[in-house]
């Protein structure tokens, strides 16, 4: 049957001044520890940090030992300031097979002046790893990285790069993909959000004969979307789709999810 689990948090203090330590357990063996803090800072602001480490890897199926490993690391610090903003100022997640770092600051109405990330998935030997996820199949990557990054400070300048090598699925493999990306964040009355995309797809191979035809073994695209605040839609002027012997050129809009989420296009 299912394991045993007893979960423990525990802390003193105020909130000005707070830590918790938080512990999990199956079996009666320790699976996840660390603590939690919240303190006061200058000018009415609210620090928290966390850190939390352990192996988690008996918690999921055997399968997803070479992602986790025997040690998952989770470390958080931030500051919330009393007009909003929101100061990420570490991310750092890992495990066997993952690297995850990141920063982010939000303004008081929710918009970026700051993001950065950058991450991997990748087995030490090359081999290819098992994900954790819920979809029906399986599905494997050699490799998945992720760069992503932005600074009001530097200019309005955003730009984004993501690569998968040797997705593999029991209906589909993919050699590798890639998708790259460049923008700018204005600010004014509306603050508008523009990105440039570029995808491809090299080394498709679909089990099914008839889908294989179709797609081909390649594709490549690209597509221009903005987002104005206050207008509740992503607008995508352009989307080129070239396969191996096709090509569709598309356009439109995206709303939601405020509201019920269409699509319209052309």
């Amino acid at each position: 049957g299912d394991p045993a689990a007893s979960r423990e948090i525990r802390g003193n203090g105020p909130f000005s001044d707070f830590a918790a330590d938080v512990a999990l357990a199956t079996d009666g063996v320790d699976r996840l520890a660390g603590q939690i803090t919240v303190k006061a800072a200058e000018n009415d602001a609210t620090g928290f940090a966390a850190t939390l480490a352990g192996d988690l890897a008996p918690l999921f199926l055997p399968e997803y030992a070479a992602f986790f490993g025997n040690r998952v690391a989770l470390n958080v610090t931030g500051q919330r300031e009393a007009d909003g903003r929101l100061d990420l100022s570490k991310l750092d997640l890992s495990a066997k097979a993952l690297t995850l770092q990141g920063a982010l600051s939000l303004a008081p109405d929710g918009l970026p002046r700051s993001f950065a990330l950058t991450g991997r998935i990748a087995a030490a030997d090359g081999a290819p790893v098992l994900l954790p996820l819920t979809t029906e199949l399986p599905v494997l990557v050699t490799s998945a990285d992720i760069d992503l990054g932005f600074d009001a400070a530097q200019g309005e300048g955003w730009r984004a790069a993501a690569s998968i090598q040797g997705l593999d699925r029991a209906d589909f493999r993919d050699a590798r993909l890639t998708l790259s990306g460049s923008g700018r964040v204005a600010g004014g009355k509306a603050t508008r959000i523009g990105a440039t995309l570029r995808f491809e797809a090299e080394g498709r191979w679909p089990t099914d004969a008839a889908l294989a035809a179709a797609l081909g073994s390649f594709v490549s695209g690209d597509a221009v979307a903005y987002w104005t605040q206050g207008d509740g839609a992503v607008s995508i002027p352009r989307l080129n789709l070239l396969g191996e012997d096709y090509s569709a050129r598309l356009g439109g809009r995206i709303t939601g999810p405020d509201e019920a989420l269409t699509i319209s296009g052309r």
